[in-house]
C-alpha cells in the first residue's frame, strides 16, 4: 500500500532551495562570459591561494591568505578551495560553490519567520524566500562570483541564530552565533553594521531578565569566537583594511562613477526609488505597511512591537548608510532586504485566509519582472533584463559564447617573447572582458611569467592628454594594448581614442592586431616599442 506524502511548509522550503541551487548550477555551466572586475579579483586571489596550497602545503596557503590582498577579508576565497581541489580553479566552480548557501539562506528565512509568528510564520517565510529567490538582483548576485550573496546569507543566518538563542537559551546556538558573526567579519569589513540591532535586542532582553550570568556568557562566547577566528586577520592587516575602507568611502569614488554626493537628500530619494520601484520590492513594502497597520489593531497584531522596531532598524540603518554614502550601488543594500521580505510576507499572509490566496499577486509580480527561470534552466537565452534604471548594475542572459580570453593572453605572452621585450604592459581603456585581474588570472593558470601591468591615472579627473603622452614617452613602455568597441566605465576610456591616434602616428611604435577576435566583433590592438635596447 502506497502511503501519501505529507507536504509541509518545511518541505516546500527545501524544494525551493534545491530548485534555486539547480538554477545556479545550470547557469554556471552555460555561462562562458569572462569574470568582471570584482569577480576576477576574487577568482585571481582564490587561484593564488589554491596554487600555494598545492605547492607549499597548509603553511604556504595561510601565508598566501594573509598577504595576497591585505585590504580585504578572505572568507569568499577560502570557501571555494574544496571545490577547486576537486574540479580546478575555474569561475564556474566558484559560482557553484556559492550556490550551496541557498540552503543556509532557506533555513534562516524559515527560522526567522516561524519565531516571529507561530501562526503565519511558516507560510510567510516560504513566500518571502520564493520572492527573494526570483528577485532580479538575487539572480545577478548568485550567478556571478560576488561577495554579496555570501554576505546576505551570513547576515540573515546571524539574525536567525540570535533569535534562536533568545528563544531556546541553548549554548549550542550561542556558539553558532559567535561563529556566524566571526565568519561575517571575514566576509566584509562592514558586517558589524548589520549586527547593531540584533545585539541591542539580545542585550535588552538579557538585561530585562536581570540575568548577569547570561550576559557574561554571551560576551565571553562571542568574544572567544571573534578572537579565535576573525581577530588574527584583522590584527595582522589592520592598517591595510583601514586604508582600503577609507579609499572606497572617499568622495573621489563618488565623483568618478557619477553618483550623487555624500549626504545628498535627492540621491537618497532616487536610490530608494531605484530599489523599490520594482514589482517584488514594492509588493514587499506594501506588505510591510499592512503589517504595521495590523500592529495597531490589537486583534490582528502579528509580532511584538519591540521585535518589529528592531527589525525595522536592522533594515533602515544599513540602507541609509548606502543611500547617503559614497557608492549608491544596489549591491550594497542587498544584505538588508531579507528582513523586509520576511516582514512584508507576514503582513500579506496576515490579510489572507491562507498563503495560496496570494498566488494571483505573485503571478502578477513575476510577469512584470520579465524573468523566466524555465528558460534559464533549459537554454542559454530567455533571461534578459535591466536590474535598476538608476544604477549601472545589469544582468544579461547566460552567455554561451567563447570570449577566448586565454588565447588573447597567450598571444600577448608570445609577443613579449618574440620581440624580447621587457614584460611591461600599459592598458588603455576599461572593459568587463578586458582588465588586469583577468589577464593575471590566465597568466597564473597558464603558468606564464608575470607581466607588470600599468594603467593611466584616469581617476584623476584633471589628467590630460599631454600628460598621458609625456608619461608614455618618458617611460618607454614596451607594449600598449587597447580594445575596439564599447568600453566601460567611461572615465577609464576618456583619453583612449586620442592616445591611440597619437601612437598610430608615432615613429617609436609598431602596430599589430591580435589574431584573436571576440564574439561581439571587437578586436585587440597592440603597439610595440621599436628600436629599444631590450
Amino acid at each position: 500500500m502506497i502511503q501519501k506524502v505529507q507536504f509541509s511548509w518545511k518541505m516546500i522550503m527545501v524544494i525551493l532551495a534545491c530548485t534555486f541551487f539547480a538554477f545556479t548550477l545550470r547557469w554556471s555551466l552555460i555561462d562562458h562570459s569572462p569574470p568582471r572586475w570584482d569577480e576576477s579579483l576574487y577568482l585571481l586571489e582564490s587561484t593564488m591561494h589554491h596554487q600555494a596550497l598545492l605547492s607549499q602545503g597548509i603553511i604556504g596557503y595561510i601565508t598566501s591568505l594573509f598577504n595576497a590582498d591585505r585590504g580585504r577579508v578572505p572568507l569568499l576565497t577560502m570557501l571555494v578551495q574544496p571545490s577547486f581541489l576537486l574540479f580546478g580553479p575555474k569561475l564556474a566552480v566558484a559560482v557553484m560553490s556559492m550556490g550551496f548557501f541557498w540552503f543556509l539562506l532557506a533555513w534562516s528565512f524559515y527560522t526567522i519567520g516561524t519565531i516571529l509568528n507561530k501562526k503565519n510564520g511558516e507560510g510567510a517565510s516560504v513566500l518571502a524566500f520564493f520572492l527573494f529567490g526570483v528577485y532580479p538582483q538575487t539572480t545577478v548576485l548568485t550567478n556571478y562570483f560576488f561577495v554579496e550573496f555570501l554576505l546576505v546569507s551570513l547576515v540573515t543566518t546571524t539574525y536567525a541564530l540570535g533569535l534562536k538563542y533568545l528563544v531556546s537559551r541553548r549554548n549550542y546556538y550561542l556558539w553558532l552565533l559567535g561563529i556566524s558573526i566571526s565568519l561575517g567579519m571575514l566576509t566584509k569589513v562592514t558586517f558589524p553594521i548589520f549586527l547593531i540591532p540584533i545585539t541591542v535586542l539580545t542585550w535588552k532582553i538579557l538585561s530585562e531578565q536581570h540575568n548577569k550570568k547570561s550576559k557574561i556568557k554571551f560576551i565571553v562566547v562571542i568574544g572567544v569566537c571573534i578572537i579565535t577566528l576573525a581577530a588574527p586577520y584583522y590584527i595582522y592587516n589592520f592598517e591595510s583594511l583601514v586604508a582600503m575602507t577609507k579609499h572606497l568611502s572617499s568622495s573621489k569614488i563618488t565623483e568618478l562613477y557619477g553618483f550623487f554626493p555624500v549626504w545628498s537628500f535627492q540621491g537618497a530619494i532616487e536610490y530608494f526609488h531605484a530599489i523599490f520601484y520594482q514589482p517584488i520590492p514594492a509588493f514587499m513594502l506594501s506588505g510591510l505597511c499592512l503589517l504595521i497597520i495590523q500592529q495597531i489593531i490589537p486583534k490582528t497584531k502579528m509580532i511584538s512591537n519591540g521585535i518589529l522596531l528592531v527589525a525595522l532598524i536592522s533594515f533602515i540603518v544599513p540602507f541609509l548608510c548606502v543611500a547617503f554614502g559614497t557608492v549608491k550601488d544596489s549591491r550594497y543594500s542587498y544584505p538588508v532586504l531579507p528582513i523586509i521580505f520576511i516582514l512584508g510576507s507576514l503582513g500579506i499572509t496576515g490579510c489572507f485566509r491562507n498563503i495560496f490566496s496570494t498566488i494571483p499577486i505573485i503571478i502578477y509580480c513575476l510577469f512584470f519582472i520579465k524573468i523566466s527561470f524555465i528558460n534559464t534552466f533549459l537554454k542559454a537565452q530567455g533571461l534578459s533584463f535591466k536590474l535598476l534604471e538608476n544604477t549601472s548594475s545589469e544582468c544579461s542572459a547566460p552567455d554561451p559564447r567563447n570570449w577566448k580570453t586565454e588565447e588573447v593572453v597567450s598571444e600577448i605572452d608570445n609577443l613579449f617573447t618574440e620581440y624580447k621585450l621587457n614584460r611591461t604592459l600599459l592598458f588603455l581603456g576599461g572593459n568587463r572582458y578586458y582588465h588586469i585581474n583577468l589577464f593575471r588570472y590566465h597568466l597564473l593558470c597558464l603558468k606564464k611569467e608575470e607581466i607588470k601591468f600599468i594603467i593611466l591615472p584616469y581617476y584623476e579627473i584633471k589628467y590630460t592628454l599631454p600628460e598621458a603622452i609625456t608619461f608614455i614617452k618618458k617611460n618607454k613602455i614596451p607594449m600598449i594594448i587597447f580594445k575596439t568597441g564599447e568600453n566601460w566605465p567611461p572615465f577609464s576610456s576618456r583619453l583612449t581614442s586620442e592616445i591611440v591616434e597619437f601612437l598610430h602616428h608615432s615613429q617609436d611604435y609598431e602596430f599589430k592586431w591580435l589574431a584573436t577576435k571576440q564574439p561581439d566583433g571587437s578586436q585587440f590592438g597592440i603597439f610595440l616599442l621599436k628600436n629599444m635596447d631590450h
